[in-house]
């Protein structure tokens, strides 16, 4: 997909649409996240409704966000209508939130049971969400208010007898973000305490959604390489 993008960024747009609806859904997904951002909203704009609308839903959601946050308002709501509603409602929900957010950069459906599950209940959970093609990185633990009470690793998962329950093994004392904070402040957090995943809450402590290492990586590194800036809301 990166070398497709590499190829398609050269295209006008009509040439680039016409490639990507050309290619199946889950790999001109991955091209379309690779592309420039200033390229992804004007291929998106050029390719045919139904088609168009295939790619934001083979999408991660916050990069579905995105690409869709970069179009008119009015095509915009046109794909989400055509989307899968669960893809659409969690595109919806972060485009509630500004990009340059924890909330506008995370993943929110992570992987969560709650702490009355047991560590067979958690595995059970990794394979259904990766059956739907989702990230798989920690899995959070929750109480009966929806609140993040710990998290597991998936060595965790690995070496810890099935029936076990998860409050028994979980680690308690997490990291986490608020959905408002600034995305520098993540990339710190995560960066200074080494973390590979890191949890986003409200102001209650209730699980929004993650942010992936590769979340961060991808703020900073596509300055360098394709010399843009990120796109700024008003």
């Amino acid at each position: 997909p990166a070398d497709i993008a590499s190829i398609v960024s050269q295209m006008s747009p009509g040439e680039a649409a016409d490639v990507l609806e050309a290619l199946d859904d889950e790999t001109a997904a991955r091209a379309m996240a690779e592309l420039p951002e200033e390229k992804q909203a004007v291929v998106l704009s050029a390719m045919e409704p139904e088609e168009a609308a295939d790619v934001p839903d083979e999408m991660e959601p916050d990069e579905a966000a995105d690409v869709l946050g970069d179009l008119t308002e009015e095509r915009a709501h046109e794909l989400m209508e055509l989307m899968e509603p669960e893809a659409a409602s969690e595109v919806r929900e972060l485009l509630a939130y500004p990009e340059d957010t924890a909330g506008g950069l995370m993943n929110p459906g992570p992987v969560a049971v709650t702490d009355g599950a047991t560590i067979e209940d958690a595995v059970a959970a990794v394979r259904a969400a990766r059956a739907e093609g989702d990230e798989i990185g920690d899995v959070f633990v929750l109480d009966e208010e929806g609140r993040l009470a710990g998290a597991l690793s998936l060595l965790a998962l690995l070496t810890t007898p099935p029936r076990t329950g998860v409050a028994a093994v979980m680690e308690r004392e997490l990291r986490t973000v608020q959905t408002g904070d600034p995305e520098e402040e993540v990339a710190r957090t995560m960066v200074h305490y080494g973390l590979l995943t890191v949890p986003v809450v409200d102001d209650e402590g209730r699980l929004k959604g993650a942010v992936s290492i590769g979340d961060v990586i991808d703020l900073f590194a596509p300055r360098v390489w394709h010399g843009r800036p990120r796109r700024q809301r008003e």
